[in-house]
């Protein structure tokens, strides 16, 4: 998979035993990638390529509970560490991600899982608070 507008330095792409790997650049485009398959049937001796590109458009309606309960306990994971991948993500996102993705919680680990993230969220204010008082 080549992400747009990714550069082939680091990439480490394969050389194809068939035909040339050359990247494009994209430009202003709706696509999001291009998924390609090359196959070839078990008694055929010329093989087939698919090429078929995914726009943003194709996308289909939102991310499910449980996606997006999985990205709350992972922004949380990066957000804890203070990672360099966290991006702009922050203990209340977390919150409203792992609330909308509650769902069903039969043994009650989501609803655990978003006091954890609150009693942090609340040492976090607590630490900050601290800090500006002394």
């Amino acid at each position: 998979m080549v992400p747009v507008g990714a550069s082939t330095a680091i990439l480490g792409l394969d050389s194809l035993k068939y035909q040339q790997v050359t990247l494009r650049p994209a430009g202003r485009t709706d696509e999001w990638l291009t998924v390609q398959l090359r196959y070839k049937e078990p008694t055929g001796a010329k093989s087939r390529n698919l090429t078929y590109p995914v726009r943003v458009r194709d996308r289909l309606g939102d991310p499910s509970g449980d996606f997006g309960f999985a990205a709350a306990v992972a922004a949380f994971g990066l957000v804890l560490r203070d990672s360099e991948y966290k991006g702009s993500a922050t203990l209340d996102q977390v919150l409203t991600l792992g609330r909308d993705g509650q769902g069903e919680d039969a043994d009650g680990e989501r609803a655990e899982f978003l006091r954890l993230v609150e009693s942090a969220r609340a040492l976090a204010i607590v630490g900050t608070d601290r800090t500006t008082r002394d």
